[in-house]
C-alpha cells in the first residue's frame, strides 16, 4: 500500500518536472543555462523526464554538453543524457568536448570521448585528437576513444590506424572496442556507397500518400490510436506495438530526415513504454515485442539514435533470453519465429548483436512454409513481402494486389481489430520491401584503400584462435559480405 501511495505521489512531481523542463527550453538559451544544474538532475530520472531535460539542455548548447561531461562519469543515466544532447548538438559539442579530452581527470576524458562519438559526424573534427586518445595511459579513455572514431563514422577514416593498433592491446576489451569501431567506419561508408533504390512511379505515390495518411492520425504524443484491447497496461503495449510498425514504414518509406517531426515523438513514445525490462510485450499478444525491437534496432541503425540503441540492446537481451527458454518447451519450433528473427536481422546489420549464421534461412524457411493467408493477416504480409526481398524473389504480383486495396485517403482498411493504421503500416512495409527500400540484409565490404587495412585486420580476427576476439570481429562485420 505504502509504495503505491508514493507512486501517485512521484506522477505529479514528475509532471512538473517535465513541464518545468519545456518552460525553460521555450524561454531559450539563457535561461537554459542558468537551469544547467536542474536539469542534470531531472535527466536521472524516468525517459520522459530525460527526454525533456535533454531538449532544455540542447537549448542551452556547449555549455550544458560541458557540465554533463563532467558529470557523467558512473551514471548510466547522465552517460545516456550527455549522448542525448551530443546528439542533438551535433558539431557544437567540439567547442565543450576538445578542451575536456585534455583534462587531468581520466573521467573526464573519457566523457568527452562519448560527446563526440554520440555526434556522429558531427564530431569529425576532433578524429585528430581522438586518434591521440588512443594512447592515453587510462584504459578507460582509450575505449571510449575507439568507440567514438566508430560513432563519427566514415569522416574518422583518419583513425583507422590508431584502431588497427588498439586492436593489438594486451587489453583484450580493448580488442573487441577497437574491432567494433572498425565495423562502424565500414558501415558507414558501405551506405554511403549503396545506390539508392528507386520504385516505380506508381508505388512510390502510393508510399508517399500512405505515409502522409500515418502522419496525420499521430497522436501528439507521438502514438496513434488504437481500438480498445483489454486493461489498460494491455492497450497500452498494444498501441506501442502499432506505433512502432509506423515509425518503421517512416524509416524505410524515404528520408528519415523529413520525417522527423513525426519520428521524434514517436520513437520517445516507444522507448519510454518500457523503461528498463525491454520486454515491451501485451499479454497473449507476441508479436509486439518483436515490433517494438524491430523498430528501435531500425531506428538505432538508420538515425543513430542513443536512446534507441541502449533500449534495442535491452529488448534483444530479452529477445534472445525468451527464444532460449522456449526452445525447450514442448511445442517449441527450432529456430526463432518468423517475427522475432526480425529484430535480430535488423540488430545484425546495425552491428549491435553478432549475426546468427542460420537465423536468416530459418526466417525464409517458416514464413515460405506457414499455412496462413496473407491477405488475412497484415502482418503477415509485410514478413512474405520482406523475404522475398531478402530472398531475390519476385514480387511484383504481390505488389500489385497491395495496390489495388490502397483507399482514395492513402490508407488501407483494418482486416483484423486492429484498426486501419496498424493495416496501413504493414501495407506500407509490404510496399517497402517488395520495391526494394527496405535495406539488404548485406552489403559488399568497401574496397577503398584507406579502408582495405581495417577490412583486411577484421579478416584475420575472424580467425583468431581467442573465442573472443573472433566474436568481436564477427560482429563487426555483421551485415557486410
Amino acid at each position: 500500500m505504502r509504495a503505491a501511495i508514493l507512486l501517485v505521489l512521484a506522477v505529479p512531481a514528475m509532471a512538473d518536472g517535465i513541464a518545468k523542463a519545456q518552460a525553460i527550453a521555450k524561454a531559450g538559451p539563457e535561461a537554459a543555462r542558468a537551469a544547467i544544474p536542474e536539469l542534470i538532475e531531472l535527466g536521472k530520472g524516468s525517459p520522459a523526464e530525460r527526454f525533456a531535460a535533454r531538449d532544455a539542455l540542447v537549448v542551452a548548447g556547449p555549455p550544458a554538453v560541458a557540465k554533463l561531461i563532467v558529470e557523467a562519469g558512473g551514471n548510466p543515466s547522465l552517460r545516456l543524457l550527455l549522448e542525448g544532447v551530443s546528439f542533438d548538438v551535433g558539431a557544437g559539442v567540439v567547442v565543450a568536448a576538445l578542451p575536456a579530452l585534455a583534462s587531468e581527470d581520466q573521467n573526464v576524458r573519457a566523457m568527452a570521448a562519448v560527446s563526440l562519438g554520440a555526434a556522429g559526424a558531427g564530431g569529425a573534427a576532433a578524429v585528430k585528437m581522438l586518434d591521440a586518445a588512443l594512447y592515453d595511459a587510462d584504459v578507460g579513455v582509450r575505449r571510449e576513444s575507439a568507440l567514438a572514431l566508430g560513432g563519427i563514422g566514415l569522416g574518422a577514416r583518419d583513425g583507422i590506424a590508431g584502431l588497427i593498433h588498439l586492436a593489438n592491446d594486451p587489453e583484450r576489451g580493448l580488442t573487441r572496442e577497437a574491432l567494433l569501431a572498425l565495423g562502424m567506419i565500414l558501415r558507414d561508408a558501405a551506405e554511403r556507397e549503396r545506390p539508392a533504390p528507386k520504385p516505380s512511379p506508381e508505388v512510390a505515390r502510393a508510399i508517399e500518400s500512405g505515409l502522409a495518411w500515418l502522419s496525420r492520425q499521430q497522436r501528439p504524443d507521438g502514438s496513434w490510436e488504437v481500438p480498445p484491447a483489454g486493461d489498460a497496461p494491455a492497450a497500452e503495449k498494444v498501441r506501442a506495438c502499432v506505433a512502432s510498425l509506423a515509425l518503421l514504414a517512416m524509416l524505410e518509406g524515404g528520408d528519415p530526415n523529413r520525417r522527423s517531426p513525426e519520428l521524434r515523438p514517436g520513437l520517445r513514445y516507444v522507448v519510454a513504454t518500457d523503461g528498463s525490462s525491454g520486454e515491451y510485450a501485451a499479454e497473449g499478444w507476441s508479436v509486439a515485442r518483436e515490433a517494438v525491437v524491430a523498430t528501435l534496432c531500425a531506428a538505432a541503425r538508420v538515425l543513430g539514435e542513443p536512446e534507441c540503441r541502449v533500449a534495442a540492446e535491452r529488448g534483444l537481451t530479452t529477445l534472445a533470453a525468451r527464444a532460449e527458454r522456449n526452445a525447450g518447451g514442448e511445442n517449441a519450433k527450432p529456430g526463432l519465429p518468423a517475427w522475432a528473427a526480425l529484430p535480430f536481422l535488423e540488430a545484425g546489420f546495425a552491428g549491435l548483436c553478432a549475426a546468427d549464421s542460420g537465423t536468416i534461412a530459418e526466417f525464409q524457411a517458416l514464413i515460405a512454409s506457414s499455412p496462413k493467408e496473407a491477405n488475412e493477416d497484415p502482418p503477415w504480409l509485410a514478413l512474405v513481402a520482406r523475404a522475398q526481398w531478402y530472398g531475390g524473389a519476385d514480387s511484383h504480383a504481390l505488389v500489385e494486389s497491395v495496390l489495388k486495396l490502397q483507399r482514395e485517403d492513402g490508407s488501407w482498411a483494418s482486416t483484423n481489430a486492429l484498426g486501419p493504421v496498424h493495416a496501413t503500416a504493414c501495407m506500407l512495409l509490404c510496399l517497402e520491401a517488395a520495391s526494394g527500400l527496405t535495406r539488404p540484409l548485406t552489403l559488399p565490404l568497401p574496397d577503398a584503400p584507406q579502408l582495405k587495412a581495417a577490412v583486411a585486420t577484421l579478416k584475420i580476427a575472424r580467425q583468431s584462435k581467442d573465442g573472443a576476439i573472433r566474436a568481436a570481429a564477427e560482429q563487426a562485420l555483421a551485415g557486410f559480405r
